[in-house]
């Protein structure tokens, strides 16, 4: 009988950052990465305003999440399941969901074979200064914390449904949703939203 594997756990280091990255499509392991990062953030989530930086592929696969240095690639498409926590954690409106380009998240995510519902949308990170609006992700990141990212367009259009990711895609996916998160955070996203 041969084993399954439910998750991997990586760690990504990005400018000096270690970020770790976990890679699943297991509804028990997300409901794991939800309650130890509802845990942690429990100071900002008592106030109504956890951040977390969201981003998806284009085929809506795939979903990543991060907070802080803790990073989340949920294969919707293969999930086995899709526990409450999940969906409590997509309403919850003191979260606080940002990231860029990201106009389409909220209804494929409710398109999909879970319907997934957010209190919210994800908020569009170019709307935080007028002159981001027409800027790429790589330039709104430049701009507001001084990073040079390059993020593959070849790797963005890749095949998401794979069984298993390749490792391009979890680092363009971990550097796309930090990326979103620590432009939030810098960027005092909670003042536009509380």
């Amino acid at each position: 009988m041969a084993a399954t594997v439910l998750h991997s756990n990586v760690t990504v280091n990005f400018n000096g950052r270690p970020i770790t990255v976990t890679v699943t499509a297991s509804g028990s392991v997300v409901d794991e990465w939800i309650n130890t990062t509802i845990s942690l953030g429990e100071m900002h989530l008592s106030r109504g305003c956890l951040l977390i930086g969201m981003s998806m592929d284009r085929g809506g696969n795939t979903l990543h999440l991060c907070v802080n240095s803790r990073c989340l690639i949920f294969q919707i498409s293969r999930a086995d399941s899709i526990l409450i926590s999940f969906r409590l954690f997509l309403l919850n409106r003191d979260c606080k969901f940002a990231g860029f380009l990201n106009q389409w998240h909220r209804t494929t995510l409710a398109d999909s074979k879970h319907h997934l519902l957010m209190y919210k949308g994800s908020f569009d990170l170019r709307f935080l200064n007028r002159s981001c609006f027409d800027n790429s992700m790589q330039d709104i990141i430049h701009k507001c914390v001084g990073w040079k990212v390059e993020l593959k367009d070849e790797i963005r259009s890749s095949n998401w449904y794979e069984p298993t990711l390749s490792d391009d895609q979890v680092v363009f996916a971990c550097i796309e949703s930090y990326c979103a998160f620590i432009v939030a955070r810098d960027c005092n996203l909670r003042r536009y939203l509380f």
